[in-house]
């Protein structure tokens, strides 16, 4: 998967190769503690807008190491690019 991103100029072309795997569990699993966590690294992400302010930003928690970054990205993000962004830091800072 390649991402091409001009409002974040961080990164300009980043290409991931697939070695990781998304796991969903249900519901019923969550609810019956059926959830298996697997030795590697598990991160939690979330992209958000406060529409009073128009700031955006990301958030990922990294439950293998206790670790929580937070990332500003300003006021021309968009949720889905901040969801994005969460994602590929949890790829490359963790």
């Amino acid at each position: 998967m390649c991402l091409t991103n001009s409002v974040i100029e961080l990164y300009h072309d980043i290409c991931l190769i697939k070695n990781y795997v998304v796991e969903i569990p249900s519901r019923s699993d969550w609810i019956g503690n059926n959830v298996e966590l697997k030795e590697d690294i598990v991160c939690y992400i979330d992209g958000s807008r406060m529409e009073s302010r128009k700031l955006t930003g990301a958030n990922v928690f990294d439950e293998t190491h206790n670790k929580q970054h937070m990332f500003p990205l300003g006021k021309q993000t968009t949720v889905y690019q901040a969801e994005l962004y969460a994602i590929l830091m949890c790829g490359t800072n963790v």
